[in-house]
């Protein structure tokens, strides 16, 4: 089994990681860059907050739903898939 932390693999991706002013009730999105993604998450959210939402917006990337982000069934599909993420 091959082990891999969080960074190294969010560093293999290219997938960095901001904490910004977002609207009440946005926990996080993700941006497609030239050289990789940013996830957003709400810099006043809670830390369970910010944990889940960045779970969720990792889904997506992996899951490659970004072109279908707005897609009522790019969110279920991913929501149904990490309801109990949990990182460590």
């Amino acid at each position: 089994m091959i082990s891999v932390t969080f960074e190294d693999f969010c560093g293999q991706e290219r997938i960095g990681i901001r904490e910004e002013p977002l609207p009440f009730g946005m926990y996080g999105f993700t941006k497609r860059t030239s050289d990789g993604y940013v996830i957003i998450l709400n810099a006043a959210a809670d830390d369970q907050r910010k944990q889940a939402a960045l779970g969720h917006e990792l889904a997506h990337i992996i899951n490659d739903h970004l072109d279908l982000l707005q897609s009522e069934l790019a969110e279920r599909a991913v929501h149904d898939g990490v309801a109990d993420l949990v990182f460590e």
